[in-house]
């Protein structure tokens, strides 16, 4: 009994920010907090894709729908925090390991997306029908970083990761470059989630 009680007072362990740091696009005043409380990863035949979501509730059917290139579009408020960013890393030549640093041409394949200033996902029809954060959306990838990555699909992935630099934009708005800064660090571990490898991805 006296377990039982002491199970549900504890309720479920709580789920803890695997990345620290934040981002902040250069002449701007706002800024992306990163988390990294899930992640989820695959590889197939070299090319290798990890996904680290800022929300505690993200799962490893959401993210895979969300950024599925044939998906119907699902509401992001479950993979992002508000004023948060979401981090994707995307290679090929995987084999079990891999780690580069400050290569452009390696993390360009990548992206960081942060959902910035005051604002919700709001869905909008037309053309480009699909959700959309309403205040500043900034998106691009590191320059300055360094990834150190190993795992299978078979288990799970743990990612090793600095970031300082980035370049970006905020693509919604205008075509200027605005260049990021933020110390970003942490370990990650990903889930293995077979449903990446449908997301078009491979």
């Amino acid at each position: 009994m006296s377990l039982l009680f002491w199970m549900l007072a504890c309720g479920p362990a709580p789920i803890n920010p695997m990345l620290e740091g934040s981002l902040t696009p250069e002449g701007h005043e706002l800024n992306g907090d990163f988390f990294g409380y899930r992640a989820f990863g695959f590889d197939n035949q070299g090319v290798l894709l990890v996904y680290i979501a800022s929300h505690r509730e993200a799962t490893c059917e959401s993210v895979a729908q969300y950024i599925g290139f044939e998906s119907e579009p699902i509401d992001p408020s479950t993979i992002y925090e508000d004023q948060s960013c979401n981090l994707m890393i995307k290679t090929t030549g995987y084999e079990g390991s891999w780690e580069v640093s400050d290569d452009r041409i390696q993390s360009a394949s990548s992206s960081i997306n942060c959902n910035m200033g005051d604002g919700e996902w709001e869905y909008q029809h037309g053309a480009d029908s699909g959700y959309n954060w309403t205040g500043k959306l900034w998106a691009g990838f590191p320059i300055l970083y360094s990834w150190n990555i190993s795992g299978d699909r078979d288990s799970e992935y743990i990612l090793d990761i600095e970031m300082t630099e980035y370049e970006g934009s905020f693509p919604r708005e205008e075509f200027s470059r605005y260049p990021a800064f933020g110390n970003v660090s942490g370990t990650v571990t990903a889930e293995a989630c077979i449903e990446l490898g449908s997301s078009g991805h491979f």
